[in-house]
């Protein structure tokens, strides 16, 4: 495929994913008054705390490998990185679990960098792999960073803050911030949906490992199911609406071609 055919394609995608959103959002309460009559809470609570892993472990994952790469102080300061993000990924997993998962959250974190350690071990340390970890890092964290501004700027209240009323329900685009600490006033755009949607990375992964090679669309639907999944789950717990999960996705998603071809694809034509 050339390049300018790719970007006839993204262009179309972009304009049809505008569409749809636009349609769809006109349906925001009504389909969270439906998904949150149905609550199913072991989905609630595996979106809360399994669904938004892939930022802090694909970004863990990454430092680990790129670790491998340095020695001394460059070495620390990225196992350093890895066990951060590793903390994050086990305080979500244990908080679902444990009311006070303190000892529990660190035992986890070292026990995820450890796991995350020895996967990248496995991984062949050249300027392609590294490009692809960093690839990975820069992706969780501007696509994650630039939805938290998004959330403080527009500062839509959240479906489950709304009183019987709904006098406080406000549209996607009606802009009510800025709102620094209220967090039921952070709706629009999901965070949660973005840090799934840093499972768009795993893409990469047949450029990482030979195993998987030929599993490109698999991986795709994997991924595109697990954001799906996340998305309908933060609907269904009350936390945001149709709009918010699918504003979330194409932050993220942005991203993601911006660094697949900027970042990437330019560097291994250099």
């Amino acid at each position: 495929m050339t390049a300018k055919i790719r970007n006839y394609l993204l262009t179309g995608a972009f304009l049809l994913y505008l569409v749809l959103f636009l349609q769809l959002s006109a349906f925001d309460l009504s389909f969270s008054e439906y998904l949150t009559s149905v609550r199913y809470e072991p989905f609630v609570l595996w979106g809360k705390h399994i669904g938004v892993l892939p930022a802090s472990v694909i970004s863990g994952f990454a430092f680990c490998v790129i670790a491998r790469r340095f020695e001394g102080k460059h070495r620390y300061l990225c196992m350093t990185a890895a066990c951060i993000a590793c903390a994050a990924a086990a305080y979500y997993i244990c908080t679902m679990l444990w009311s006070r998962p303190y000892l529990q959250c660190a035992s986890g974190a070292v026990l995820l960098v450890l796991l995350l350690r020895k996967a990248a071990e496995n991984i062949p340390l050249n300027d392609e792999t590294v490009r692809i970890c960093q690839a990975g890092i820069l992706l969780a964290a501007c696509s994650v960073s630039l939805t938290t501004v998004l959330k403080v700027i527009w500062g839509r209240p959240r479906f489950w803050s709304l009183s019987m009323d709904m006098q406080e329900y406000a549209r996607w685009y009606e802009i009510s911030g800025p709102v620094w600490f209220a967090d039921m006033n952070k709706s629009f755009p999901s965070g949660h949906t973005t840090a799934a949607s840093v499972i768009l990375w795993i893409r990469y992964l047949p450029e990482l490992d030979q195993r998987m090679k030929g599993k490109d669309i698999f991986l795709t639907v994997f991924a595109l199911l697990w954001i799906v999944c996340t998305a309908l789950s933060r609907i269904m717990a009350g936390m945001h609406y149709i709009s918010d999960t699918m504003a979330g996705f194409a932050v993220c998603f942005t991203v993601y071609l911006l660094i697949d071809r900027y970042f990437i694809r330019q560097s291994s034509e250099t």
